[in-house]
């Protein structure tokens, strides 16, 4: 691997980027399953939220990349970042009105949050042949899964130190 790589600017915000963004991604994917555990205190319903967040990315997930070249590859992991964004956004304003979430709106969440994922990590991997040179290409490559390794190792270890120190928030969840 070539971390000298990593000297170029616009390569290593890439990387922070998806970084960052894959980090907040597996968090939230770890917590709002417990989440669920600890509300319900049905196992079922557990592992449904994580089954349900793997439902697109087997419908649609070989068609991912090739779906991502239609539109410009440098901008969509912005938008796609920034629709998360708001997608959380909204939710925690529903819960703030309502003062509670349904499981069918949590579903609601996860499958639009995994729609997301499935469709901005390609679309990482579509820009980085424009950033490097085309001889970076291997080296740049393994960064790339380098550091999706580092994050899906951090982000649940992350989970639960904060989980450990804050605990979980008491939201009323409706279970349907």
């Amino acid at each position: 691997m070539k971390f000298s790589l990593l000297k170029q600017k616009n390569f290593t915000l890439l990387m922070i980027s998806k970084l960052v963004s894959l980090i907040g991604t597996q968090m939230q994917d770890f917590e709002v399953s417990l989440y669920i555990l600890r509300i319900t205190g049905s196992t079922f319903k557990f592992s449904s939220v994580l089954i349900v967040t793997s439902i697109p990315n087997i419908i649609l997930g070989p068609f991912a990349g090739v779906l991502i070249d239609w539109f410009d590859r440098k901008k969509i992991p912005v938008y796609l970042d920034m629709v998360a964004g708001i997608i959380v956004g909204v939710y925690a304003i529903i819960y703030k009105i309502e003062g509670k979430l349904t499981l069918g709106s949590i579903y609601v969440l996860v499958i639009l949050l995994a729609l997301i994922s499935l469709f901005f990590n390609p679309s990482i991997r579509t820009v980085i042949p424009s950033i490097l040179k085309k001889d970076e290409l291997l080296g740049g490559n393994g960064i790339d899964s380098f550091v999706m390794n580092i994050g899906n190792l951090v982000a649940p270890a992350l989970a639960g130190i904060l989980l450990s120190i804050y605990g979980l928030f008491d939201i009323s969840v409706k279970c349907l």
